[in-house]
């Protein structure tokens, strides 16, 4: 294991909160409906951890840094901030999905990743409820069928039931 691998590990294992990747969606989603200085208190870990995980180039784990951001952004109301970081993260998801070789692991991952799709449109449309004019509802439809498009071409095809009868 590398120096910054051992240096993230050990700032991983001290902090006062979990790893992104081991914080549950609702968990992460309960604090973020805390107090302000509860939710600012949860930013700097994840911060750090963003920062340490694009330095010793762990996608993966900048994409799950990313995602915690964005929801903290979300609910803090900082739409702007929370869109900027769950688009970072989903651009770190698709590198990751496009680089894996084999179709079935490909489309694996692609279902395991679904909730950040799913934050990146609910994301998109609390911004429309704030200004109906600005096209916000039209990106959410957009990015919506690009995930659904996307999770159907990774996975195999198959014949319709009245083809097979």
């Amino acid at each position: 294991m590398g120096r910054a691998a051992l240096f993230l590990a050990a700032v991983l294992s001290t902090a006062s909160f979990a790893p992104a990747p081991a914080i549950a969606q609702p968990a992460l989603d309960a604090r973020a409906l805390q107090p302000d200085a509860a939710v600012e208190r949860d930013l700097a870990p994840l911060g750090q951890a963003l920062a340490l995980r694009t330095t010793i180039g762990d996608r993966a784990g900048e994409a799950s840094s990313l995602t915690g951001l964005a929801r903290l952004a979300r609910a803090g109301g900082r739409l702007d901030e929370a869109r900027t970081h769950i688009e970072g993260a989903l651009e770190r998801i698709e590198s990751l999905r496009t680089a894996v070789a084999r179709q079935e692991l490909r489309s694996s991952y692609l279902a395991s990743k679904q909730d950040e799709h799913e934050l990146y449109v609910d994301v998109l449309m609390q911004m429309h409820r704030r200004d109906p004019t600005a096209g916000y509802d039209r990106a959410a439809l957009e990015a919506s069928d690009r995930a659904r498009e996307a999770c159907s071409t990774c996975s195999p095809r198959r014949a319709p039931i009245s083809a097979a009868m």
